[in-house]
């Protein structure tokens, strides 16, 4: 069974005008996107001087790219994101993540909301008017 995607995709280049490159904080450029399944990443960079390797946790974490999940080498690589969950980036020239080429991000599953019915106030019971005789109490 396929996932579909919001209608409503985002295609960002990671690094904006700066593109995938060093002396760019990547960490801070994700926090500030709200990122959803079927956005697409564009990495643009020069493919003699870096790549770009999806990897898990652990490679992320020690800045290795031993086991990547998939690697990109054309210096122009979109990536979609597929699925909820945690993605993991970095550059696997010896080097480049240790010097910041790297980020992260999470996609939250959707959450579906259930409808609650309203609740209809109840009908006060007591008879205790301040003034009954201009504010007849109904039976």
């Amino acid at each position: 069974m396929a996932v579909l995607g919001s209608t409503n995709a985002t295609v960002y280049q990671v690094g904006e005008s700066a593109g995938w490159t060093f002396n760019y904080n990547y960490d801070t450029w994700a926090f500030f996107k709200n990122f959803q399944v079927g956005d697409t990443l564009v990495f643009n960079y020069k493919p003699q001087l870096h790549n770009v390797r999806q990897v898990d946790i652990n490679d992320y974490s020690s800045c290795t790219d031993n086991n990547p999940i998939a690697s990109y080498n054309s210096g122009s690589d979109s990536v979609t994101l597929e699925t909820p969950g945690e993605y993991y980036f970095l550059s696997g020239v010896p080097g480049d993540c240790n010097a910041g080429l790297k980020f992260h991000l999470n996609i939250a599953a959707a959450t579906t909301t259930t409808p609650t019915t309203p609740v209809t106030p109840s009908t006060p019971t007591t008879t205790n008017t301040p003034y009954p005789d201009h504010f007849p109490v109904l039976p």
